[in-house]
């Protein structure tokens, strides 16, 4: 069960000093990628959710496993645990349909927040 809300650094899902290092603080391409992952988070939370109504178990898997590198790039420590939980309780299948609905609905309520984090960060590299 997961624990805990946050992550250090400035934000409180997202901790871009792994980012910033990976691409070596240029302003250009931390811009490219933080405006794909700003389209790409809110799309996931709109895939997983669908997939969990279908209780298409196959499809959320999938899913998880597009976002956990993402997540690990853009420092999201406790939304990729979150992510592997739900991935593990994926593979026991619908017998935990219960605590995976609680899960990603959790996960889902998070996205505005956590896309509402990367486009201040975003926003820093256009200002």
């Amino acid at each position: 069960m997961m624990s805990g809300n946050h992550v250090p650094g400035s934000y409180k899902f997202v901790d871009l000093n792994r980012f910033r290092h990976i691409t070596g603080n240029d302003e250009d391409l931390k811009k490219i990628m933080l405006h794909k992952y700003i389209d790409t988070v809110a799309r996931w939370g709109t895939d997983l959710y669908a997939a969990m109504d279908r209780a298409d178990i196959e499809g959320m898997r999938r899913v998880l496993h597009q976002m956990k590198p993402h997540l690990t790039m853009i420092g999201s420590e406790y939304l990729e645990k979150m992510m592997t939980e739900l991935h593990e309780l994926c593979h026991v299948g619908e017998s935990e349909m219960t605590e995976i609905r609680r899960i990603t609905t959790m996960f889902h309520d998070l996205v505005p927040e956590m896309t509402r984090e990367l486009e201040k960060e975003y926003d820093k590299t256009t200002g």
